[in-house]
């Protein structure tokens, strides 16, 4: 009887331990899982980053071209203003 109990005992060490460890290599799977995730969004991140610095880019380029065309204007009605006078 006693030896009966040893061995259920073993037996549920055993089961206990192989749940356990079952369990940590699940816990290993999904850490790598989610470092993955983690790469692939930081580099969807970085190209919509990218994308929106080149739009941001082209977006101050048209502004200094318009202030740009704008001084120009100006300093050409500044000259009729001033040949005027």
């Amino acid at each position: 009887m006693n030896s009966q109990k040893g061995e259920d005992q073993k037996k549920f060490d055993d089961d206990v331990i192989a749940k356990t460890v079952a369990m940590f290599q699940k816990v290993e799977e999904l850490n790598q899982r989610m470092a993955m995730c983690e790469k692939r969004m930081d580099n969807v991140m970085a190209k919509e980053m990218k994308e929106k610095s080149s739009t941001m880019k082209k977006k101050v380029d048209n502004t200094r071209a318009v202030i740009n065309d704008v001084g120009k204007q100006l300093t050409a009605l500044r000259r009729i203003f001033d040949r005027d006078q």
